[in-house]
């Protein structure tokens, strides 16, 4: 007697054995030539207006940049990479090893005046009356 496969056994060697495209369009290059573009937009604008993204950058990621796409343009991935965050005179954090808890600390705080309606500092103070 034949063991039969389950259905995820089944479909995985169908996808196996089938040959898959990387769609390659027009169609498909305009969309994501306009999305990529349409998020380069956005993060020089970003960086034009808010201190905080001044020295940003547009990292592509996923399938669609790394052309194994599948199927229809559903999803993009972007990340917004913030060297700014990275600066110790700006940000720190600690990490308990106890708990795996992450505190982070803004040190300087006049980098989130202009991306914030209300002066940064009355903003933060608001959290440290907070009880921990």
């Amino acid at each position: 007697m034949e063991k039969s496969l389950s259905p995820l056994s089944e479909y995985i060697l169908r996808l196996n054995t089938s040959d898959s495209q990387y769609p390659c369009t027009d169609e498909f290059q305009n969309v994501r030539h306009d999305i990529n573009q349409m998020c380069e937009t956005v993060v020089e604008q970003l960086k034009e207006k808010y201190k905080l993204f001044a020295d940003c950058r547009l990292l592509k990621g996923g399938s669609v940049h790394e052309q194994l796409k599948i199927g229809q343009l559903d999803e993009f991935d972007f990340m917004i990479e913030m060297p700014q965050l990275a600066d110790k005179s700006v940000l720190s954090f600690t990490i308990s090893k106890s708990t795996a808890n992450i505190k982070y600390r803004w040190k300087t705080l006049s980098i989130l005046n202009d991306l914030l309606p209300i002066d940064a500092k009355q903003l933060i103070s608001q959290f440290d009356m907070l009880p921990v």
